[in-house]
């Protein structure tokens, strides 16, 4: 087995954390082979001698010459690996894709390895919840603004939460198979996972243009705050305007989130900061 990870880095002054995220990839049972895209050639700070376990590449993206007529230029980073991926979809047995930042930790890929098979052919896949922890050290649910997860369903041994809430974990898995269905579906373009509404304009519906790309343009330009551009790509196929699956599903153990499905945003940016929509919700308080 070989795996393809892709992860996204977009250079600024503040901190990464590339090389903790670097670090675990070691300590995975398959060889991973990790393509860096970012807006600089070189990424300051990064220990490229301490990654074991495959090849590892930095590929520089110029964003502001590609998509020049966009607003929020860098968030379209987060869709460049698409071409990677799709250009060794027969290399490689399993495809990841994550922010700088997200730690998927060794028993969180085992336990996906070991439950996608099997739910993918009831077309569910095995998900993971990001956790943040607050200055009183406890979990927060990142994604998870005042929203529950009461429904469950059992496959085989296994009892699961079905994430009918919030499926954005800000990167994905997929094996070979899965990225074939993807590619083929065609919601694999840019262009194709925003919905409907999203592509409304009353200004464009009065001249009647119907033309995509101007479409799409002025949904990329009103979205000043770039919602949509990169969660797009960071959704995946776990995206509800994607429909491929029917759904995501999360691991019970006694009643309890396993700790198998819990990820990592590392940079922690969310849980203390009195953000209005995101990072208030305690792990605890999602069941």
């Amino acid at each position: 087995m070989k795996v393809l990870l892709n992860i996204v880095h977009f250079q600024t002054p503040s901190k990464h954390y590339l090389n903790e995220v670097i670090e675990e990839y070691n300590n995975y049972p398959f060889e991973v082979d990790i393509f860096i895209h970012s807006n600089k050639k070189k990424i300051k700070n990064l220990n490229l001698k301490s990654y074991k376990n495959g090849d590892l590449f930095i590929k520089k993206h110029n964003t502001f010459i590609q998509y020049f007529l966009f607003k929020n230029k860098n968030y379209y980073l987060t869709w460049t690996p698409r071409k990677v991926i799709k250009k060794n979809i027969k290399k490689y047995d399993i495809f990841i894709y994550s922010e700088d930042d997200i730690l998927i930790p060794v028993k969180a890929f085992k336990y996906w390895f070991e439950r996608k098979d099997e739910l993918l052919s009831l077309n569910f896949l095995p998900g993971f919840i990001r956790l943040e922890t607050n200055n009183q050290g406890e979990e927060i649910a990142v994604d998870f603004e005042n929203m529950k997860l009461s429904s469950q369903m059992q496959v085989s041994n296994h009892k699961y939460l079905i994430n009918d809430q919030s499926r954005y974990t800000a990167c994905w898995i997929y094996d070979k198979k899965m990225m074939k269905t993807w590619i083929t579906s065609e919601f694999y373009n840019i262009r194709r996972i925003t919905t409907d509404k999203a592509m409304r304009s009353n200004f464009l519906d009065k001249l009647k243009i119907k033309n995509i790309y101007m479409r799409y343009w002025l949904y990329d330009f009103k979205n000043k705050k770039g919602f949509g551009i990169r969660e797009n790509s960071a959704y995946g196929m776990h995206s509800e305007n994607v429909p491929i699956l029917k759904g995501v599903l999360l691991p019970l153990t006694n009643g309890q989130l396993d700790e198998k499905s819990k990820i990592y945003h590392l940079s922690n940016s969310y849980a203390d900061s009195n953000h209005p929509d995101i990072g208030n919700t305690k792990l605890k308080d999602i069941i």
